[in-house]
């Protein structure tokens, strides 16, 4: 991690001299003292892997009698659907109303390449959705659409060790809403799965939501080169994780693929012992969105000697940064000691003094 250092001499001036420049997926602001180039705008720092407006085109899976191996009751893939429509989708458990119990699993796999044909790696990723209730959970056995909760994974499975040695465990973050009518003390709150070696725990991620039939965004972010969370939000706000390990899981009879996918899980109330009771739960899905974090930009023209450079990106608050310089993208440098800012906004405060090839290519990486 990079340590912190006295702030840049002078009284910044934002995006001064604006002369052309090369960007990908990163807003930095620039500022050069008295004056210099700029870069063109990105996003926000993340470059944006997929994106569904109403799970078109993902695929369903059921899981049979969840955390209930005594009863085993079976069931299949007729117990579960989903739904697309054209402004959202629906996952839905237990679709036959029947006596049994079931999880209903919307998926989108990305197998040995993302979408626009990157590999597959270890990374910092963002997942975000919104989310909605087609009616209100209510503590009662006559109201049949009763949930457990809403469930946002990313999980990485790497089944032939080619990215980690896994051994046939997958990382697995996971962000769910808890809606069990009859969990009065959990109602609507946010929780996150962890684990290292043991069985799955529960985090409380201090988030909450209210139990109502409006949209509702919730996000998270997972950094998969180091196994754990970053942080989540609910609705806007926003919880630190960075403490929290993504969950491992073991998956013996799983196989050698090598793959990300995201889910969007409906998980319907527990019918009692023997599914005396009939539960059904529909969570509708829109706008999700798949990122990962990718902070690169660089300029035709090297600083003058004897500049200050301050480069400044929006940021996960919770996370350290490293800042790379290079001539062209064949050989890089680590700036130690660059990073001075925490929070909301990272910057970093680098001298054109003696190294005017280091400013060409600028990245950023966790």
């Amino acid at each position: 991690m990079l340590s912190d250092q006295a702030p840049c001499r002078g009284t910044p001036l934002r995006a001064r001299s604006a002369r052309a420049g090369w960007a990908q997926g990163v807003l930095l602001a620039v500022s050069l003292l008295p004056a210099g180039p700029s870069v063109a705008p990105g996003e926000d720092g993340w470059e944006i892997l997929y994106t569904s407006p109403n799970l078109s085109n993902h695929l369903v899976s059921v899981e049979c009698s969840p955390g209930d191996p005594t009863t085993n009751c079976p069931c299949s893939t007729a117990d579960v659907s989903l739904v697309v429509y054209a402004d959202h989708g629906e996952v839905t458990a237990n679709v036959l109303r029947t006596n049994v119990y079931v999880n209903a699993i919307g998926y989108k796999p990305f197998q040995d390449a993302f979408p626009h044909g990157d590999p597959v790696k270890l990374d910092v990723f963002r997942y975000r959705a919104d989310l909605r209730l087609p009616v209100v959970p209510l503590p009662s056995v006559t109201q049949t659409q009763n949930a457990q909760s809403a469930h946002l994974m990313i999980q990485l499975w790497d089944g032939s060790n080619r990215l980690w040695q896994s051994n046939k465990v997958a990382l697995e973050a996971t962000l769910f809403w808890t809606l069990n009518p009859w969990q009065t003390n959990e109602l609507g709150k946010v929780f996150a799965y962890t684990s290292t070696t043991g069985p799955l725990q529960i985090v409380d991620t201090g988030l909450t939501l209210p139990v109502d039939t409006n949209w509702h965004r919730l996000e998270f972010v997972a950094d998969f080169a180091h196994a754990r969370f970053v942080s989540a939000r609910a609705d806007g706000v926003r919880a630190d994780l960075s403490t929290v390990a993504v969950a491992r899981v073991a998956h013996t009879n799983w196989g050698n693929e090598l793959l990300y996918q995201i889910t969007q899980e409906s998980c319907s109330t527990y019918p009692n012992p023997g599914y005396t009771n009939i539960f059904t739960w529909t969570m509708q899905y829109r706008n999700l969105e798949f990122s990962r974090l990718r902070f690169r930009t660089g300029w035709a023209e090297a600083p003058l000697g004897g500049e200050q450079m301050k480069l400044e990106w929006p940021s996960e608050p919770w996370m350290k940064y490293q800042v790379w310089t290079s001539q062209d993208l064949r050989t890089w440098a680590n700036l130690s000691g660059a990073l001075v800012a925490t929070g909301l906004t990272q910057d970093c405060c680098v001298s054109a003094t003696n190294e005017l090839w280091m400013f060409y290519r600028i990245h950023v990486v966790p």
